[in-house]
């Protein structure tokens, strides 16, 4: 699978790959917030390095990048 192949779009209705629901699942229970803050967080993580949501999705769940919370 190719992490760039393919990323989707909430706000257009374009399906997500199955891997960013996955990932945002993780990122809500590591930091204990919901799901909507937890796509923020990697929709944050993906523009400021540079890469697509499906491949920060894969980092996630391959254990390759941790999203922290923001300070406060």
């Amino acid at each position: 699978m190719d992490p760039e192949s393919q990323d989707g779009d909430e706000t257009t209705g374009e399906a997500l790959a199955p891997e960013i629901y996955q990932a945002q699942g993780a990122v809500a229970v590591d930091l204990g917030i919901g799901v909507t803050e937890a796509m923020a967080h990697m929709k944050a993580h993906a523009i400021t390095h540079e890469l697509s949501l499906l491949a920060v999705a894969v980092q996630i769940l391959a254990n390759e990048v941790v999203i922290k919370r923001a300070a406060d």
